[in-house]
């Protein structure tokens, strides 16, 4: 044990001579992030995500009974208040599918409405310009919105329409069907109103603008190493047989040597956190409180992985330039696929199921704790997890090195 503490002051000492270059490095990458973070806020949910969604609409002639169903339809406030129906004929709109001018395009049947009535349930056909447009995606999810309600309010008709029937009450269908009709619309017609009793985003439980500042502060956590890289440089072998030969073995070096970049991680997290409350970011009254103690423990272990991390990349290069690589290459890889560029809603389904393994993510979900008061036993495990694999793999290659 005496050792170790004659290591660990050993490797504090080193550190604190780095600390200037941390913080020159640290308040560079802030000023850079902070950009970052409020560029990426504007482009997600800026003022406009989209342009007015044009939508052709090909109706039939002998048949006065669609348009008044789509006169229904664009008074929906959901609808109107992104898409422009134009009246067209074949011809001309599938020339503005093809020139751009119209996202998507309506050929509505013959005898539309009386098959909806009649249960028939002819389909209308849907042409999308281009999938890959913002615009054309909406009206796919509006118009699949659309077919779902429909579909659950017609199950519940015939629902209701066999129960009668198995009951022997035919002469009842009619009444139910109105009744049915009539709560199905209620329901389903004033759409806006959810949306102005619950709001979501893309972020979860927090605000964008809170998501951005979370995954700024864990690459600046994870990119400030890059400062003093040369802190975690291997000792040459004369200092290796040195080391051991005064009982300091692989793994107290390994434990110093990680100690001590967390220490120097803990000098930026301190500030952050301390701020983050000033400005009511973090939900603590004041920071002498309880709340704080258990928010800076929980700093502690986040530095503790982060630093454990960081070393077996190094470890794992053996080198300077090579470390410095690796570092940001499965920083950047990392925090992408968790989510931290966007918001992992927005991610493809795959790199969504591999996400919650990626270290960026343990530590976005650290700091997400601290903000929504949710600091639990599975953020504290996928920390020590994290560490652990860390420091086994910085173990290892110092016993290799032997």
């Amino acid at each position: 044990m005496k050792a170790f503490w004659s290591y660990l002051k050993m490797e504090l000492k080193r550190a604190v001579k780095r600390l200037p270059f941390l913080v020159l490095g640290t308040a560079a990458l802030v000023l850079l992030l902070s950009g970052g973070a409020l560029l990426g806020k504007n482009m997600l949910y800026g003022n406009k995500i989209s342009g007015r969604i044009k939508v052709a609409v090909i109706l039939p002639e002998q048949d006065p009974l669609p348009r008044r169903a789509m006169g229904m339809l664009q008074s929906l406030e959901s609808v109107k208040s992104l898409c422009d129906f134009t009246n067209m004929n074949r011809d001309d709109a599938e020339n503005g599918l093809k020139k751009g001018s119209v996202y998507a395009a309506l050929f509505m049947p013959e005898g539309f409405v009386q098959d909806i009535m009649s249960g028939t349930n002819t389909p209308v056909t849907v042409v999308l310009a281009d999938q890959s447009q913002m615009e054309s995606r909406i009206f796919k999810e509006l118009t699949q919105g659309g077919a779902k309600t429909l579909g659950a309010a017609q199950a519940g008709i015939y629902s209701g329409d066999e129960y009668l029937i198995k009951k022997g009450r035919q002469e009842e269908i009619p009444a139910l069907e109105d009744e049915l009709n009539r709560l199905y619309l209620e329901a389903s017609l004033p759409r806006m109103d959810y949306f102005k009793k619950v709001k979501i985003n893309g972020a979860g439980n927090i605000s964008i603008t809170c998501f951005y500042g979370i995954s700024a502060s864990v690459l600046v956590l994870l990119f400030s190493v890059l400062s003093v890289a040369g802190f975690l440089l291997p000792w040459n072998k004369g200092m290796r047989e040195s080391l051991d030969g005064a009982g300091m073995g692989p793994g107290i070096r390994t434990a110093g040597r990680i100690l001590g970049l967390s220490f120097l991680l803990f000098c930026i997290t301190l500030p952050g956190v301390s701020a983050a409350v000033v400005m009511d970011q973090i939900p603590v009254k004041h920071l002498l409180s309880l709340e704080f103690a258990k928010i800076i423990a929980l700093s502690v272990l986040t530095d503790l992985s982060a630093a454990a991390f960081c070393n077996a990349l190094f470890r794992l290069s053996g080198s300077l330039p090579g470390g410095v690589l690796l570092l940001f290459l499965v920083t950047t890889v990392s925090h992408f696929a968790a989510g931290g560029f966007l918001p992992k809603v927005f991610l493809p389904q795959a790199v969504q199921r591999v996400s919650s393994c990626m270290p960026t993510e343990v530590l976005m979900d650290a700091f997400r704790s601290m903000v929504t008061e949710s600091m639990g036993k599975k953020e504290i495990l996928h920390l020590m997890v994290l560490f652990t694999a860390g420091f086994l793999v910085s173990w290892f290659k110092e016993v290799q090195e032997d």
